[in-house]
């Protein structure tokens, strides 16, 4: 009988290394029986390689999907006496997946993180004694082992030259940068489109901090009522043209940071806490406790990013921005962010060469990897050539910044009347 797979996340008693590691996803069958070697994976994922329990949780579901995959085609049995798990899998069953995923209209990198998390589980259970041998490199074209990998020379942080193991169907990747950054009249588009929900100002919020910080999802959900300064700090700026230094919390690989935030930006969110989301703590005084998360729901609890997610798809699709999302409004900031250092000179005067455009910006923005970056230069460069535009950007960024501050202190004042927030 085939049993359903639950994702259980650990709590204060499981202890490894002598620290409790409450929230780390674990596979179990129905009945109760941990599914040792996929768990065992997730747990060094998360101890030793320091990845966040959110990425790690995604992990878990594509694993879990595998194996309910296995289950239906017969390619999976536990062994209870000796708690032991029976997989065969091979290159097969992971192309039949791949081609259907494809077929579906999945893009490629959704399909090679379904396929790699898969690879790379097996890859290190098979490495650390969990599963016998399943994968292995052929050799001149001769199939070794049932699942087939590849050999794959790379540089680390460091620079040094190391080798990875990747499965060998991986389909070819379209970079990110390749994908639709919102225009300047789609991005006026959207805002407007807020403007039929329910939250329209929270909504609109949260599209302008990802456009105008940089900011990720759960980085934005993870802002504080105590990270906004008071009205008067924020009036001062904006008399004085300074910008305030937010930290941010839930970075990617847990960093801290610290980003810019424009004093009109932070009187926007101030305004916001004191109209659209007081009307939902005064809702709630006295029934529950909400959170000091400044985004909240209206229900009064902290937004979950899948709801986020879910709420700019929709805001995307009524606007028919196609092909995008709200993390490609981080690529439209970037975008600017490039654009800001290609023009710096060096101490004697000349332009600065590309590779330290790179590190500057990618230092500004938080941003781990500067060949992500790359991209982003080379389509500046090639607009100028062709263009002949120069750096415009800025300017046409306040006109807009403006002119969405003016609808939506008219959204306000049709909804909240005469009410002040000092």
């Amino acid at each position: 009988m085939i049993q359903a797979v639950q994702i259980v996340p650990t709590d204060e008693t499981c202890v490894i290394s002598g620290r409790p590691r409450p929230g780390i996803p674990t596979l179990r069958l129905e009945y109760g029986w941990i599914l040792e070697e996929p768990s065992a994976w997730l747990r060094y994922l998360v101890v030793g390689r320091r990845m966040p329990l959110t990425s790690v949780g995604e992990y878990a579901k594509i694993l879990r999907e595998a194996i309910r995959r296995l289950m239906d085609a017969g390619r999976f049995r536990f062994d209870p006496s000796r708690m032991k798990i029976h997989i065969d899998i091979d290159d097969g069953f992971l192309e039949e997946w791949r081609d259907e995923m494809e077929a579906k209209g999945r893009k490629a990198g959704h399909i090679n993180r379904n396929m790699s998390t898969v690879f790379h589980c097996v890859l290190w259970c098979q490495e650390n004694g969990y599963m016998r041998k399943l994968v292995g490199v052929a050799s001149d074209g001769m199939k070794l082992l049932p699942i087939s990998a590849i050999e794959k020379p790379i540089k680390d942080r460091s620079g040094r030259q190391i080798v990875l193991k990747v499965w060998y169907g991986l389909l070819h990747k379209t970079h990110i940068a390749d994908r639709h950054t919102p225009t300047s009249t789609e991005i006026e588009d959207l805002h407007v489109k807020t403007a039929s929900f329910r939250h329209a100002i929270r909504n609109s919020l949260i599209m302008s901090w990802a456009e105008e910080t940089g900011l990720r999802r759960l980085e934005l959900l993870s802002i504080l009522i105590s990270d906004i300064p008071a009205f008067d700090t924020i009036m001062a700026l904006q008399t004085n043209g300074g910008t305030y230094s937010l930290t941010v919390r839930n970075g990617k690989g847990g960093k801290v940071r610290s980003v810019p935030v424009s004093p009109h930006l932070l009187r926007m969110t101030h305004e916001y806490i004191f109209m659209e989301r007081q009307d939902i703590v005064d809702r709630y005084d006295g029934r529950k406790v909400v959170p000091d998360t400044v985004f909240i729901s209206d229900q009064g609890a902290e937004l979950h990013p899948n709801s986020v997610s879910n709420l700019m798809n929709v805001i995307f699709a009524e606007a028919k921005v196609r092909d995008a999302s709200l993390h490609r409004l981080r690529a439209v900031f970037l975008t600017r962010v490039v654009e800001r250092f290609m023009d710096h000179v060096d101490e004697r005067g000349l332009p600065v060469g590309d590779t330290t455009v790179l590190l500057r910006a990618a230092q500004y923005a938080g941003h781990s990897n500067i060949s992500s970056l790359k991209p982003y230069l080379n389509k500046l460069k090639q607009a100028r050539l062709d263009h002949g535009f120069s750096t415009l950007a800025e300017l046409e960024q306040h006109k807009r910044l403006l002119l969405r501050d003016i609808a939506m202190l008219q959204a306000q004042r049709e909804r909240f009347g005469g009410r002040t927030i000092r």
